[in-house]
């Protein structure tokens, strides 16, 4: 009897101390990528976006960053600054494309996909006419 139990039952609520199945967890993976896509979309195009944070799952707490072992973050940062070589150079971020370019290609990427779509549908209407 317990073999065939529909998903959710109090008895897997009991062992895993949440209802969530298989296809909830992919639902929330889904929704987090969809997030992250969005946020390099508009990144893309020029604009200033975040990455949202994902969908908390269930027995899931806030990811520890690291344990410092008592020490303070200016302890950590000098530790961590000991370890560069002397004189060395603080590594310069390298500064995206200009949002020129990007939109340029992006466009390009858009038409491309227009002209390709129309064209299927071209196709499609006279096969449909044909028949």
């Amino acid at each position: 009897m317990v073999e065939n139990l529909p998903p959710g039952n109090a008895r897997t609520r009991k062992l895993r101390g949440h209802a969530w199945g298989d296809l909830e967890y992919l639902l929330a993976a889904v929704v987090d990528r969809i997030g992250e896509n969005t946020a390099a979309t508009v990144r893309a195009l020029g604009g200033k976006a975040k990455v949202p944070k994902p969908v908390p799952r269930p027995g899931a707490g806030p990811k520890p960053m690291g344990d410092r072992g008592g020490r303070s973050v200016a302890d950590v940062k000098a530790y961590l600054d000991s370890l560069k070589p002397a004189g060395a150079p603080t590594p310069r971020p390298t500064p995206p494309p200009p949002p020129s370019a990007q939109v340029r290609g992006l466009q390009a990427a858009v038409d491309g996909h227009r002209r390709a779509t129309e064209n299927t549908v071209d196709v499609l209407t006279r096969l449909h006419d044909q028949l």
